[in-house]
């Protein structure tokens, strides 16, 4: 019915749009601008002299001017302008509710009760965000209900809060709900004494009134770009309530405002990322490519050692559940993806360092003497430029590991090893993936059984998941039977503490590792 409305109410706008009354509308422009030089220019002068320290009652002294001119002009009797009309006087009689139109009434009651309650804590937030204030939800809850409850008594309802009057009286300054006394006091002594002297006022008056005290809200229009660079999602949700409340109606903007602000969150608690972390060197740090560059650190692990190489760092973010489970594989198997192509694969590395030691360019002498010498010797260069390729952490534990053979730590060539574990040969991982879920925020049971999955798919082709946080906070998640690498854990306190079990894990291997 309120779409309805709002459709009548467009399309008899433009129908009768030559009808316009060219009084009433001067009298609606003259009004605009009276309010908006009072509010805009003098009411903020006197206010930096110190001449004024409290709003002008610029609202009051308009309708007092409307219903003079209107009284002694007869405005709607000359000019056919709008009033408001006859107010009836006197309080309406106190009586008990009719509880026999409860059933055909249950609907809409239910439909107004919670629209009155959603704008009014629309409302209330705005206000409380503006002016730093703590909200207290059962507080206004409370109050909406004893407010309904006392009304129904009285042949009125009262159950929410007004945009155009809360913004009437947030122009005026107020700041306090005391506010209401007078305002209350002021509406019954028009009820039973004033009523016949404000029927002759102009509506426009009081349009133009309830227009000005929303420019505040359109001035909002803004914060639009900002919100667009930092956080489109948002804007976009603004814009839609905007547009929707401006060109509908209120309650129709705020219904679909609910409505896009579920829909959005539904869609975020299906979002799930995966980020690729780096460490940061000298640290214990991990960070996001783009935080590693407004540190200014440029270092990249592209030319550390190989096996190390195959250690890599991610952060999932979001909540495993039905709705985004079926996304964890795609998204792991593109970060491998995006670490291969910033650092290059084993094979790539490999090829790189057989096309540096064979120049095409370079004649050599057939003499084979001089070709053996010309080899060994780059042999010998390619080894050193190895060695000094270690990162500090793999240089500490080559010290530490007297065990280690340093020509062997020091080979660039990777490609198929086999490890001898309990006379056991098996395939040297090619992978270590470190999965930080200190983002994740809920499993359900699908997300587990998802990430169960994934993880012995992983496993079975080289790629080895390990996880920096507390898995048991997720009581949906039974890792009991969850393949796991030897000599490391499934999950581990932080990442360094991973990337250094992964390192230990890598070097020790080394010891038993036989080419094909």
């Amino acid at each position: 019915m309120q779409f309805h409305f709002a459709q009548q109410v467009f399309y008899n706008l433009f129908k009768h749009i030559r009808k316009t009354n060219l009084i009433t509308l001067a009298i609606s422009c003259i009004s605009i601008v009276f309010l908006l030089v009072i509010k805009l220019f003098i009411e903020p002068q006197l206010q930096r002299c110190g001449h004024c320290k409290f709003p002008i009652p610029s609202e009051l002294m308009l309708v007092a001017i409307g219903t003079v001119v209107s009284h002694f002009v007869e405005l709607q009797d000359n000019h056919n302008v709008t009033i408001v009309g006859s107010i009836s006087s006197g309080m309406p009689p106190i009586s008990v509710p009719q509880w026999n139109l409860m059933s055909p009434m249950v609907t809409d009651a239910i439909i107004i009760g919670f629209t009155s309650t959603f704008l009014t804590i629309s409302l209330v937030k705005l206000f409380a965000m503006k002016y730093k204030q703590d909200i207290d939800y059962n507080h206004e809850l409370t109050s909406l209900g004893v407010i309904s409850l006392i009304a129904s008594f009285f042949s009125s309802i009262a159950p929410s809060s007004s945009v155009s009057r809360s913004m009437v009286l947030e122009g005026a300054g107020v700041k306090t709900t005391l506010s209401g006394i007078p305002s209350g006091l002021l509406v019954i002594f028009v009820l039973l004494f004033l009523g016949p002297y404000f029927s002759v006022t102009p509506t426009c008056v009081l349009s133009a009134i309830i227009v000005v005290a929303l420019k505040n809200i359109i001035a909002h229009l803004s914060h639009t770009p900002k919100l667009w660079r930092t956080y489109k999602r948002d804007f976009f949700l603004f814009m839609i309530t905007f547009v929707v409340t401006l060109v509908l109606d209120v309650t129709i903007g705020l219904v679909v405002g609910v409505v896009a602000c579920l829909l959005a969150l539904t869609e975020q608690q299906r979002a799930l990322t995966i980020t690729l972390l780096d460490n940061l060197p000298g640290t214990e740090l991990f960070l996001h490519g783009r935080a590693k560059l407004a540190t200014g650190e440029l270092h990249s692990t592209k030319f550390l050692y190989p096996l190390t190489r195959s250690i890599i760092s991610c952060r999932l973010i979001g909540s495993l559940n039905f709705a985004s489970s079926e996304q964890l594989e795609s998204k792991i198997t593109k970060v491998l993806k995006e670490h291969e192509s910033r650092l290059g694969s084993l094979e790539d590395f490999e090829y790189a360092d057989q096309s540096a030691s064979c120049n095409p360019s370079n004649t050599v002498s057939a003499d084979p003497i001089l070709e053996t010498q010309q080899k060994h010797q780059q042999r010998q260069k390619q080894q050193n430029t190895a060695d000094k390729r270690l990162s500090a952490a793999e240089e500490a534990y080559r010290r530490f590991s007297s065990n280690l053979d340093r020509i062997e730590m020091s080979q660039d060539k990777t490609e198929k090893f086999y490890l001898e574990i309990h006379d056991k040969k098996e395939y040297a991982p090619q992978r270590f993936l470190l999965i930080d879920i200190s983002g994740m925020t809920d499993v359900d049971p699908s997300g587990a059984l998802c990430l169960s999955t994934v993880h012995e798919q992983f496993y079975s082709i080289g790629v080895i998941l390990v996880y920096i946080g507390d898995l048991s906070q997720f009581r949906c998640l039974d890792t009991s039977k969850w393949e796991r690498f030897p000599s490391l854990s499934l999950s581990y306190p932080t990442m360094y503490d991973g990337y250094l079990a992964c390192q230990h894990a890598l070097f020790e291997s080394m010891v038993t590792l036989h080419r094909c």
